[in-house]
């Protein structure tokens, strides 16, 4: 039985695909951002999950990642990053003429209020609450976050603060980046940068409009 469980771990962490929800999704792994070392190996791949369900038209990212690996036409913000076609306006400012069945966010939220001078714990959720209103009823928001970075949206969430449809849960395992579901929420304790670099547990957060 310990043979049977030490082959099941192996296997685990040497498989090329990780599974989100009952999905079972490939690694993404891509020269930019060197995608194969950290978060971003799982984040791109439920990114495009979400994304191939919808008409480009309906939906809008927050922040631009994903048009780093992939050629889209799907609209962008992100107040700091010039790039052709990304619109440069901080999201609580953005007040689009349309409405969006699908909003993503790849590891952006966390920097709203934090990385920003004066800090304001409560802009993160101005921004989500903000972002809700852009939603076409029965659409969804679907945003990635690294737990342990905002300390402040870290708190947010541990309250409940914030009213998410569904949640998800990652771990990194390894060195090698291999990563895995959670059954249970790891809010509590999630250290960033430790023990492997950048994220080591990772959240994704839906809120759908009905």
């Amino acid at each position: 039985m310990i043979h049977f469980f030490k082959q099941l771990k192996h296997h685990l962490l040497h498989q090329n695909y990780f599974y989100f929800g009952n999905h079972q999704l490939p690694y993404f792994h891509h020269p930019y951002n060197d995608t194969a070392r950290n978060e971003r190996a799982i984040e791109i791949p439920i990114a495009k999950h979400f994304y191939n369900q919808y008409n480009p038209k309906e939906i809008l990212e927050v922040g631009n990642v994903l048009k780093h690996y992939f050629s889209l036409k799907h609209q962008v913000v992100d107040k700091y990053e010039h790039a052709p076609g990304v619109i440069n306006k901080d999201i609580i400012a953005f007040k689009p003429k349309k409405k969006f069945g699908l909003i993503l966010a790849v590891s952006t939220l966390e920097h709203v209020g934090w990385d920003e001078y004066p800090r304001d714990p409560e802009k993160v959720l101005t921004a989500l609450n903000h972002l809700f209103t852009l939603l076409k009823k029965d659409g969804q928001l679907v945003f990635t976050v690294p737990l342990g970075y905002n300390h402040d949206l870290d708190t947010l969430l541990r309250a409940s603060k914030i009213g998410l449809t569904q949640q998800f849960y990652f771990k990194r395992l390894t060195k090698s980046n291999r990563w895995q579901q959670q059954n249970t929420d790891i809010l509590q304790g999630a250290k960033y940068n430790y023990p492997f670099p950048c994220a080591n547990e990772l959240m994704v957060g839906m809120i759908r409009k009905s």
